[in-house]
């Protein structure tokens, strides 16, 4: 049985459910926080979320667990076969996590996190400043989208899962694209709200926030 570990809203912990979602494999996930405690150590080394089981088989890191599962559940694959479409996927996975992460997660935790975890309200300053770099990942993205439908080989993968799991938060917290100066990413992020398992499990969490 496989069993993921973390919080719903955390864009790491959403990229595994849409992998699992997407392969339709059954699973369990258990909302958990961060920790150094030994319990969490031992499954996940640098105390953090995501981190998972399959079976008796323990492991963390978003990237390092939906390559697993693209392994060993090959069908629905996410992670192109030819080197240098695999290489781009993983791209753009990585600046997903890094750079849109930064911007947008950072964001959402100041909204989010800091009410319920710090005990103090957000800091505007922060927000402000994360807002003024919205340009610059837009300005990447609509660049490397040009109309496309997915940004690997016109078909879903890693990419786009990354991708949606970041913008998730971003319209969350009630953010649009301009269409009219992103035209390709407006369309391109409004095509992966509205892919049917994405969709689902988006509608999923927020009942699962409501109880948090």
């Amino acid at each position: 049985m496989i069993t993921l570990y973390g919080l719903s809203v955390s864009l790491y912990v959403r990229k595994v459910r849409f992998v699992l979602e997407l392969k339709n494999l059954d699973y369990q996930h258990i909302i958990a926080l961060p920790s150094q405690s030994p319990e969490v150590l031992d499954k996940s080394p640098l105390g953090k979320i995501p981190y998972m089981t399959d079976g008796d088989f323990a492991l963390s890191d978003s990237t390092v667990i939906v390559q697993y599962l693209d392994k060993k559940y090959p069908h629905q694959p996410i992670l192109p076969q030819e080197p240098h479409s695999l290489a781009k996927a993983l791209w753009f996975d990585e600046y997903s996590d890094t750079k849109v992460s930064e911007i947008i997660s950072g964001i959402f935790f100041e909204r989010f996190g800091a009410p319920r975890f710090l005990n103090r309200e957000p800091d505007e300053a922060i927000i402000k400043s994360k807002e003024m770099q919205f340009p610059v990942i837009f300005n990447y993205l609509e660049e490397q989208i040009q109309g496309k439908k997915f940004l690997v080989n016109e078909c879903l993968t890693l990419a786009d899962i990354s991708l949606a799991s970041n913008f998730a938060n971003f319209f969350n917290l009630g953010y649009t694209i301009d269409a009219e100066q992103w035209p390709h990413l407006a369309q391109y992020t409004d095509n992966l709200m509205n892919i049917d398992f994405i969709k689902k499990l988006i509608e999923a969490e927020k009942v699962e926030i409501e109880g948090f």
